[in-house]
């Protein structure tokens, strides 16, 4: 029986925010390399070679893919916020029209102030096109934004993304989005998608921040509010009285409970202390959990380690798609490992909880993550990093 002596995916996750490291490449010339030479590239990758890329069944998902970019444009949006638009050559190559409004992407080998090293960090699109894709950073102290906030037009960054799950639902429930700060980036671009869509639902945006100066994207989000039927729109300014904006701090057991009676999808990202009266909000307004929608960025400080399985088992699965079952004990290890036992060949590629490759919807009964100990939600489970808590069905 084989030990793992590292996680190595999620090592080179963790320190740099994607697991591709290194150069693909067709050598031209043999030769000795040592550590500091130079390497030249010949000539980039063409479009036929690169669609070639995009077509194996078995390569990474495209937003895995690290790429180099453009900054195109760089626009002050209020006091210490500042928007950086990129070209992604993804994008305007077409092949990546499954994006939704309340991703992210990440950014890779940002400079780092304190040290020799680099920093990668995750911030939402707040405006996406065809050519261009538009991010929001709000200047703190932090390595990253320090970094975001020293480009200049032309500069070249590594992206990948767009990732997450906090993402416009295709449904036509009614919408409340609430943030605070900078966590209006996400709610932007949704409302941008909305406004083209000249969607008809109800939705009531509520955003606050200390001061006028420090509100960014506001003024675009009441532009785009011209071209939906049913929208509301209340900002909330903490340190200063205005005659455009509410005074203090919006009620947050009020905005919960008119989610419950309206029946919306209540969409929410601002600070943690916000958050955190957010999330006491809706359970005192009892709001189911499909109804809220947060996201929670990967971070450089994620957990390496797998756990044990909490259960001995043995537990039934059933992958239902395939018409194949069997009995599951804790010795057979993770689901993915228990499928492929069983003569099943399914979509995986990093076998660490990292790239998303093994993701399927589960259909009955309760899985648990073997990196973070949490259950899986939304009805989905990572194969490659879960085990069973009790019988389950997966939609494989």
């Amino acid at each position: 029986e084989g030990v793992a002596d590292m996680n190595m995916p999620v090592e080179l996750e963790k320190h740099f925010g994607h697991m591709f490291c290194g150069v693909y490449a067709d050598i031209e010339v043999a030769g000795t390399i040592a550590v500091n030479d130079k390497m030249i590239l010949s000539h980039t990758v063409d479009i036929d070679s690169l669609n070639g890329a995009i077509a194996q069944k078995t390569a990474p998902k495209l937003p895995a893919w690290p790429r180099s970019t453009c900054v195109t444009d760089i626009i002050t949006e209020a006091e210490g916020i500042r928007s950086i638009v990129f070209s992604d050559p993804l994008v305007q190559k077409n092949v990546m029209a499954d994006f939704l409004p309340g991703q992210y992407f990440r950014f890779h080998a940002l400079k780092s102030s304190s040290s020799q090293s680099t920093v990668w960090r995750s911030y939402s699109v707040s405006g996406f096109d065809k050519s261009n894709t538009r991010i929001t950073v709000k200047r703190e102290s932090g390595d990253g934004s320090n970094s975001m906030h020293a480009l200049n037009v032309g500069d070249q960054l590594l992206v990948t993304g767009p990732f997450g799950e906090a993402v416009l639902k295709s449904t036509k429930a009614p919408l409340v989005l609430l943030s605070a700060g900078i966590g209006i980036t996400p709610h932007a671009q949704i409302v941008q998608r909305l406004a083209s869509l000249h969607d008809k639902r109800r939705v009531v945006v509520f955003h606050v921040a200390r001061k006028s100066q420090q509100v960014a994207l506001w003024d675009e989000i009441l532009n785009c509010s011209t071209q939906l039927q049913n929208i509301e729109t209340h900002l909330y300014l903490t340190q200063e009285k205005s005659n455009k904006a509410n005074y203090g701090r919006p009620d947050l057991n009020k905005i919960t409970q008119l989610a419950a009676d309206i029946d919306a999808d209540i969409y929410c990202c601002g600070p943690g202390v916000f958050m955190e009266g957010f999330n006491q909000a809706c359970e005192t307004a009892d709001l189911p959990s499909s109804r809220i929608i947060t996201e929670v960025f990967l971070t450089p400080s994620i957990n390496v380690e797998f756990m044990e399985p909490l259960e001995k088992g043995p537990f039934n699965i059933e992958f239902r798609g395939s018409a194949v079952q069997g009995q599951w004990h804790k010795s057979d290890g993770t689901l993915l490992e228990f499928a492929e036992s069983l003569g099943l060949i399914l979509p995986s590629h990093c076998r660490a909880g990292v790239c998303g490759s093994c993701k399927q919807t589960l259909l009955k009964g309760q899985t648990i993550s073997l990196l973070s100990g949490e259950k899986n939600s939304n009805n989905t489970v990572l194969l490659c990093c879960s085990s069973p808590t009790e019988d389950i069905v997966i939609d494989v």
